[in-house]
């Protein structure tokens, strides 16, 4: 940008004989580039502009654990389960579970998730937990606990009363890329007989247990925010 203008200019002193050579010039570049900056940004939010960001699932802070959950359906009205795991802060696996639920929709498998998580957590005696989701709208819904607004609100009550057996708890939206280990859990469900399964590692997330604790990162395209 500094470029672009100190060559506008130059070429405004030899073509353009009433133009004079600004002595703010270094305001000027920076009013310069700010406008820029909100055209890119303005722009990006129109046509949906994306870049890359790096994806990698973050450790919880020392005294906390953490919660990923997930729910997986086969399609509206099919069969459906979830899933999750909770680990501490130096990335010990603590649990994991599979449930197989019957028919229902991809967002109830969720809080099912979420409320199979916190039930384990309690017999586990977790008491700082993050309960980390890829689902923006679950996420949205157990923050604000706005039982009567919920599309599954018995459930989300349940959750609600289970609240008093931690001293915190939080919920996080994370990208699906942060969340492939809740994702295999709750995927595992349907290959169980069973309606409810606690693991000690199961085969199925070793390998990406492992790219965690390896600190992989994975790709993503998100939209440029504003």
């Amino acid at each position: 940008m500094l470029l672009n203008c100190l060559w506008t200019w130059r070429n405004k002193g030899c073509f353009e004989k009433d133009f004079t050579m600004p002595t703010n010039y270094a305001s000027m570049i920076y009013k310069y580039a700010k406008e820029v900056k909100g055209a890119r940004k303005e722009f990006a939010r129109v046509r949906g502009i994306k870049k890359e960001v790096a994806v990698r699932r973050r450790v919880p802070m020392e005294g906390w654990v953490k919660l990923n959950v997930d729910g997986a359906s086969k399609g509206e009205g099919r069969i459906a389960g979830c899933g999750g795991l909770i680990w501490e802060c130096r990335g010990k696996w603590i649990c994991g579970y599979s449930r197989k639920l019957g028919s229902c929709s991809a967002m109830r498998a969720e809080v099912w998730a979420v409320l199979t998580g916190l039930e384990l957590a309690i017999k586990y005696n977790c008491n700082r937990v993050v309960v980390e989701s890829d689902s923006v709208v679950v996420v949205s819904i157990l923050k604000a606990m706005q039982v009567d607004d919920a599309p599954v609100p018995k459930i989300v009550q349940q959750i609600g009363s289970v609240f008093c057996h931690f001293c915190s708890i939080a919920f996080v939206h994370v990208y699906r890329e942060a969340n492939s280990c809740a994702d295999a859990m709750a995927n595992y469900s349907f290959m169980q007989a069973d309606i409810r399964v606690v693991f000690d590692r199961p085969p199925v997330v070793n390998r990406l247990l492992l790219n965690d604790y390896m600190g992989i990162a994975y790709p993503r395209l998100v939209l440029i925010q504003e």
